[in-house]
């Protein structure tokens, strides 16, 4: 596992690569994770090691604007929809930039809230 900080719409996104990058060899397809309302990617990253390793893929779990270890008091107050699917499409990226990934052969696995987001950004 390796983990990472990215942006979306100026915000710290906190997320974990699995299996860590790796130089050289052939792309591979990937799955991203979305976990629910006032959830965080903790309950995903188990889940996507053993994808990493059974199936072959590249895994990114994260956190949600708002949720996780990072997550202050009164953020999901003023947070919207379209916030966390901003999320969503950085961790997509994020995903889908990595040397290793193939960019046309990416998932995305999610539930309740994760997986409203992902209907919205069309995935």
């Amino acid at each position: 596992m390796e983990e990472i900080v990215f942006q979306a719409g100026g915000r710290r996104l906190y997320g974990a690569i699995f299996p860590p990058g790796e130089a050289g060899g052939s792309r591979r397809p990937g799955i991203l994770f979305a976990h629910g309302l006032g959830s965080d990617q903790q309950g995903y990253r188990i889940r996507a090691q053993v994808a990493a390793s059974e199936l072959d893929v590249a895994c990114l779990t994260f956190d949600f604007s708002g949720h996780g270890q990072h997550g202050l008091p009164g953020d999901l107050e003023v947070l919207t929809p379209e916030d966390h699917v901003a999320d969503l499409g950085a961790a997509y990226d994020e995903l889908a930039g990595l040397s290793f990934v193939e960019p046309a052969e990416i998932g995305v696995c999610a539930a309740s809230y994760g997986a409203y987001i992902a209907t919205l950004e069309g995935y």
